[in-house]
Order: structure tokens, then sequence, then C-alpha cells
């Protein structure tokens, strides 16, 4: 299940630029789906609280 997971982010990065709809230089809005309802959805958020997200999905220098 790991190695899936590692997989996925190797060949491709967490967030498709596709989805990212507007960058104003404070704020990145992206459209993603949302599984509980099956909906699209958008989310605006500030670049911190934007590129914190994404900063989850990097692996630690000492996971295996």
């Amino acid at each position: 299940m790991q190695i899936g997971y590692i997989g996925r982010y190797i060949r491709r990065p967490a967030i498709a630029l596709s989805r990212i709809e507007e960058y104003d230089g404070q704020y990145v809005t992206f459209r993603y789906h949302d599984k509980t309802d099956g909906q699209e959805k958008r989310e605006k958020l500030t670049v911190e609280e934007f590129i914190a997200r994404l900063i989850v999905h990097i692996p630690d220098e000492q996971f295996m």
C-alpha cells in the first residue's frame, strides 16, 4: 500500500496544473473532486496555505 502511495507521487504531482484556475499573487483558486458528495468544487486559499497543503505530500527524508 505504501509503495502504491509513493508511486503515485513519483509519476505525477500532488495537483495537476490544469486544476489551478487562478493565482493573483496572494491567493490560489483550484478545482477538486469532493469524494463525500461526488461534486466538483473550487477552493480559494492563501499562497501560504496552498503550499502548506502541498508540503504534506512530500515524504520525510528517512521515509522508506
